[in-house]
């Protein structure tokens, strides 16, 4: 699937990406950095660049404060939350920042909080 962020900084085609804010990427400089993708178009700082995602975007709705790049777990009413327990599974990472109760987009992509 192709989705559509702004670029932090200059991205190369084929660039592997991570998220550093609200529907915005950057290139991925260390094996910890969590990736979302790959670009697909060379693009300049500030310009929208389609990338290549790992996995499904959805949509929920936030318990809590949530900031783009949260690792987010569900609640028990179905909401989802920031994951911040250590060696626990997330399910999903946050691609837009939402207050509680706003909807957020987050892709799937599971994986445990280090």
């Amino acid at each position: 699937m192709v989705y559509t962020f702004t670029a932090n900084g200059a991205i190369g085609q084929l660039a592997v990406v991570k998220i550093t804010g609200e529907l915005t990427v950057a290139p991925a400089t260390a094996g910890t950095d969590l990736i979302v993708g790959t670009a697909i178009q060379s693009v300049k700082d500030g310009e929208n660049v389609p990338i290549q995602i790992l996995g499904e975007v959805f949509h929920g709705y936030a318990s809590g404060a949530i900031t783009a790049g949260d690792k987010l777990v569900p609640t028990t009413d179905g909401d989802v939350i920031k994951n911040t327990t250590s060696a626990t599974p997330y399910n999903f990472i946050a691609i837009t920042t939402a207050a509680d109760g706003e909807e957020v987009q987050m892709l799937a992509i599971s994986g445990t909080v280090a």
